[in-house]
């Protein structure tokens, strides 16, 4: 009876603590792992998961009006900054790429807007970095 009863209190305590551990920073690095990668490999669909609900056509279309013209080589986290509380990150992240037209090795820095959900890490912009294919 003593281990049912201590069976019990250890799924409660479990139960309690559990909602505070969902979507930690392992989770985000993990969800930007997956993100970047398929960002970098052209499955624009799957990339878009993450996104936030009303953003993800948005994404897959700007995406897919300028995949031809870019071939992505690095897809590089180089830095986050937590805002107070950790429910907003904000992502630095350096894309590398060969410019189709020019054929030239192109980079550029962009910030990623993360945020903390009920169904995990989303990115909250940008959909496509306006300024990504201007020097």
């Amino acid at each position: 009876m003593k281990n049912v009863i201590l069976g019990w209190v250890f799924v409660a305590a479990l139960g309690g603590c559990a909602p505070q551990h969902l979507y930690q920073r392992h989770d985000l690095q993990a969800a930007l792992l997956k993100h970047h990668q398929n960002i970098r490999w052209g499955r624009l669909t799957q990339a878009a998961a993450p996104v936030q609900p009303e953003l993800q056509r948005d994404f897959v279309q700007s995406w897919s009006a300028h995949i031809e013209r870019l071939e992505l080589h690095n897809v590089d986290v180089i830095g986050m900054s937590e805002a107070p509380g950790g429910d907003v990150v904000e992502v630095s992240v350096r894309l590398q790429w060969i410019d189709q037209q020019s054929m030239n090795m192109r980079s550029k820095t962009l910030t990623e807007v993360w945020v903390r959900t009920q169904e995990g890490w989303q990115v909250a912009a940008p959909v496509f970095p306006r300024n990504l294919l201007n020097d």
